[in-house]
């Protein structure tokens, strides 16, 4: 076995349990008995980064909480824990959160980091492409006619490919979608020829696809390249059983303050290595560490625009729910607002 099958083999061992987080972590000053119970959800990469940082460097347990995670398999079987109070909150896609609260669910938005899943599209290495780089609007037109494969149908990164190509007035009938899974499954189809892209939901990813050979970094679907309404679409939102943070104010007030420790640490250039280094070995066995380095030195700056708390505002909620509408990832007539999704802080 070659070095990059032992390393996919590594990526594709990785799970995260639960009882391996719970023992992570500094030492609290405070008793096991004093700490108040958090449940919550993660998934292995970067995107979950505050949250292994803040079990690894003590942030949770130094502000009164001893977090247990859940790793279920999906964000769709996440919300439902979090609905019937299995979970009391977690990290996830704005359109998880929307699509809950406009069914009922006790399902709502504490706070919202712009700008933060690395949402991309990774290309098939052998073909020709025009230079996105220098024309992102040509480069989504040339997708026009492709198979694209996304994590799943209706997933983030389907709905962030879907905005994206709307903003080019192209749409889901433009290009067939295939879902095909998480990134080794995307690196497996681009060098079998399967598909002719793939919608990559974390740097590490893109960066792994990229130096295997099966794909090519081709457009970034966040920040200030990407349209402002795959933009939006890619913010990461701490969502929350409404019910539960209505009654315990103070255990929500408390894991936000650890998740701001964990982020104001992220951004001392001092602790990358160490970061990389936390990431690499919980998501990925200790493999990918140059990979996830890279990513989370883009993340870092991407967080030192977060507004304190991460607190957001009603028209960026709007925004969200409206581009959701219109690609479909809403329904038309959903009944969902900002005033019914932000949790009164």
């Amino acid at each position: 076995m070659n070095l990059l099958s032992k390393r996919l083999s590594a990526l594709a061992g990785a799970v995260v349990l639960a009882s391996a987080l719970a023992g992570c972590g500094s030492e609290s000053s405070a008793a096991d008995g004093e700490l108040k119970e958090f449940r919550s959800v993660i998934f292995p990469g970067e995107t979950y980064a505050l949250d292994y940082i803040a079990q690894e460097k003590g942030f949770f347990t130094d502000h009164g909480l001893k977090v247990s995670y859940l790793s279920p398999q999906s964000g769709s079987s996440a919300v439902q824990m979090l609905a019937a109070g299995e979970v009391d909150g977690w990290s996830t896609a704005p359109s998880i959160i929307y699509n809950a609260n406009s069914q009922g669910q006790p399902v709502q938005m504490a706070g919202l980091i712009p700008s933060y899943t690395a949402y991309e599209v990774v290309v098939d290495a052998k073909a020709d492409w025009p230079a996105a780089a220098e024309s992102p609007e040509d480069g989504l037109k040339a997708l026009k006619g492709k198979t694209i494969g996304v994590s799943g149908l209706s997933a983030g990164t389907d709905l962030s490919l879907l905005a994206a190509l709307n903003s080019v007035d192209l749409g889901e009938k433009d290009v067939k979608r295939l879902g095909v899974g998480t990134t080794l499954n995307g690196l497996g189809q681009l060098k079998a020829g399967v598909i002719d892209a793939y919608v990559e939901f974390t740097g590490s990813g893109a960066r792994v696809i990229e130096n295997s050979g099966a794909g090519k970094r081709y457009i970034p679907l966040y920040g200030e390249s990407a349209s402002p309404e795959a933009d939006a679409l890619s913010d990461l939102a701490l969502a929350v059983n409404g019910d539960t943070a209505k009654a315990k104010p103070d255990l929500y007030d408390s894991w936000i303050a650890a998740l701001e420790d964990a982020r104001e640490w992220l951004q001392d250039p001092s602790n990358l290595d160490e970061a990389s280094k936390i990431i690499a070995e919980a998501s990925y066995k200790g493999e990918y560490e140059a990979e996830v380095k890279e990513s989370l030195g883009a993340l870092a700056e991407t967080l030192s625009s977060t507004e304190s708390g991460f607190s957001t505002s009603p028209e960026r909620v709007q925004l969200q729910i409206d581009v959701l509408k219109k690609i479909g990832g809403l329904k038309a007539d959903a009944e969902v607002s900002p005033d019914a999704v932000l949790l009164k802080r």
